[in-house]
């Protein structure tokens, strides 16, 4: 059930985040929400306020085909702890910043439009 699955997630170091129908996954917030690191399965999505959070030691982004050629799970096994540690807080951080609520979107989102107007300026 979704407690269970919940469970699982927040005791999990990654997560993975395969693309949706559309060019963005619910996947990414849930992982990030839990504090796992998002293991974006994805060619092609694309990653909300990407202006505001660098998503290269927010998430790992590994190719599509990586997810069935077996070199996933060595990857993954790579990263020393601290490296892990590291990518969970940042992970939290920006789902905090960003995403946790429909305020803190729309502050990003008010955020990037500024940055924005600021630029043609």
């Amino acid at each position: 059930d979704a407690q269970d699955f919940y469970q699982q997630l927040t005791s999990t170091k990654f997560a993975a985040v395969p693309r949706g129908d559309m060019l963005f996954s619910y996947r990414l917030t849930e992982a990030m929400s839990a504090g796992a690191i998002p293991v974006i399965l994805s060619d092609g999505m694309v990653l909300p306020f990407a202006e505001l959070i660098n998503w290269n030691v927010t998430a790992l982004h590994v190719p599509e085909k990586s997810a069935r050629d077996g070199s996933l799970l060595p990857l993954l096994r790579s990263y020393s702890d601290e490296q892990v540690c590291d990518m969970q807080r940042r992970s939290r951080r920006a789902y905090e910043r960003h995403m946790r609520s429909h305020s803190e979107v729309l502050d990003s989102i008010l955020d990037i439009l500024d940055n924005r107007s600021g630029q043609l300026g």
